[in-house]
């Protein structure tokens, strides 16, 4: 017989180590914030399309210049560009995108007054935009001219500009709440048919641990949170719940054959024993593909793949670490309660007897 892990054993330094990456978590989470994208703040986004393919590096220097000039260029207020996106199309030409906002005396400028200084192609900061690639600076880009004599078309192919409002942000909101709590709540009634009272319980909080990490770290590394964010999330609850059904499945089992002989701290050790290979390969085939994913993606594509790498590393950590221990903790609990229910009853009918 294969010798166990130790893991019930150490349930105390990993209780210790979960509660202080929440902690931190939620401290993280009023200093400095979550890192809101466009999608839940107000705001715009302007998409260049340029004429012309470059290497990443020239990419990311035009990016760079055309954002600093979009900062410089008003003299009331100030544009304030929030996130640059840099990529190419399926014909290899240039794809700028800038997600800003506008400031006056350092507030966020009202939508109305947003929108008209925004323009559209003939006039306001799309105009200015144009000007200064086509016209005036256009000798910061290194690429030859293109035959159609500009290096950005003039037109609604060349620059365009989407704007989000207050009552949209809204409604994306409250919409994402909704997803992740219709999510959570068909999670919570499979688990119910699925396990026991003790399995179930156990689930839902290595659940809500895995969800909150992994909101932990995306605060941390400041990750722009837009509406993948909010994919991301319902994919690591249900990898997450995936990971722990293997642990609890196997607890079931040999509660059944061991219950009488072995401790439960014995049964779970076995238990993460045995289907550890299986919860570490399965991790980690899904992790390498994300990864790859994260480094070859565009910005757009790793708000969405560093998430999930969060979710997948503590899920890998509390599936082994953590919802045997959990488990644990909570039989116990039940057992205990069972046995004062138990006591009392016994108590009360010895009473009665007397009584009698």
């Amino acid at each position: 017989m294969t010798k166990s892990v130790k893991i019930v054993e150490k349930s105390k330094i990993f209780f210790i180590i979960s509660a202080i990456a929440i902690i931190a978590g939620i401290v993280l989470l009023f200093i400095p914030g979550m890192n809101l994208g466009l999608d839940f703040t107000e705001g715009a986004t302007i998409q260049i399309n340029m004429n012309f393919s470059a290497s990443d590096s020239d990419a990311n220097a035009y990016s760079e210049n055309i954002k600093n000039f979009i900062e410089a260029d008003n003299e009331e207020g100030k544009f304030s560009v929030e996130t640059t996106r840099v990529s190419k199309g399926s014909d290899g030409r240039l794809i700028l995108q800038f997600d800003l906002n506008y400031l006056y005396n350092g507030e966020t400028l009202p939508s109305a007054e947003f929108a008209e200084k925004l323009g559209d192609e003939k006039s306001g900061l799309i105009s200015a935009i144009l000007t200064h690639i086509n016209e005036n600076k256009g000798d910061f880009i290194k690429q030859e001219l293109p035959e159609s004599g500009k290096y950005v078309n003039e037109d609604n192919s060349g620059v365009t500009n989407s704007y989000t409002s207050p009552d949209a942000t809204k409604s994306l909101t409250t919409k994402a709440m909704i997803a992740i709590a219709v999510a959570i709540v068909a999670m919570l009634i499979y688990i119910a048919i699925r396990f026991k009272f003790v399995s179930g319980i156990s689930a839902v909080i290595v659940l809500i641990h895995d969800v909150m990490i992994m909101i932990a770290l995306t605060t941390a590394f400041q990750i722009k949170v837009n509406t993948t964010f909010i994919a991301a999330v319902i994919t690591v609850i249900g990898y997450s719940i995936n990971a722990t059904i293997i642990i609890f499945d196997r607890i079931k089992e040999n509660l059944q054959k061991y219950e009488n002989t072995m401790s439960d701290g014995e049964i779970v050790n076995m238990s993460v024993t045995q289907t550890l290979r299986r919860t570490i390969f399965t991790t980690v085939t899904t992790l390498v593909m994300i990864v790859l994913v994260a480094i070859l993606g565009s910005d757009s594509i790793k708000e969405f793949a560093l998430p999930i790498i969060f979710g997948l590393l503590s899920g890998i950590y509390s599936a082994i670490c953590l919802s045997g221990c959990i488990w644990v903790q909570i039989r116990k609990i039940a057992k205990n309660g069972s046995k004062s229910k138990k006591e009392g009853y016994q108590k009360y009918a010895k009473e009665k007897k007397a009584e009698a």
